[in-house]
């Protein structure tokens, strides 16, 4: 297995570990959902430098690559100010964009197909462990 899937994976473990104990410590759940999209805009910003970096080793380079992968950064970052009711929904499309960025990229065979499938698990994982949080944020009540 190769280090570029090891480290997808492993990165999916925060999502699932602050999941897990949002429903242990529910009465701190503003601080781990602090920390939970904290995290989620990292690794936003983590996947759309990957883009840039594909893009700036382009010999033509592909300009809208580079500023999609911008825009969903500040949009990650700028929504952390909101967290409101709608966060983790702006977060799943943030992660949902880049997703079919990466699959453009694929139809474009800048990417293969090994990498599109870690990227696809990967968000779909994280996309379900967000709408689990979410859940558990808005309609759990101990």
């Amino acid at each position: 297995m190769k280090t570029d899937k090891y480290l997808t994976f492993l990165g999916v473990i925060p999502f699932l570990f602050l999941l897990i104990i949002s429903f242990y410590h529910f009465e701190t759940i503003g601080y781990i959902s602090k920390l939970f999209y904290a995290y989620s805009a990292v690794i936003i910003s983590f996947i759309a430098g990957t883009h840039w970096g594909i893009c700036l080793h382009l010999k033509d380079g592909n300009k809208r690559t580079l500023l999609e992968s911008n825009l969903i950064t500040l949009v990650a970052w700028f929504n952390l100010f909101y967290l409101g009711l709608i966060t983790e929904l702006i977060m799943i499309g943030c992660f949902l964009y880049l997703l079919q960025v990466e699959h453009r990229l694929k139809r474009n065979r800048i990417v293969d197909m090994v990498y599109f499938s870690q990227r696809l698990y990967a968000t779909f994982a994280v996309i379900l462990i967000q709408i689990l949080f979410y859940i558990n944020r808005n309609f759990i009540i101990i």
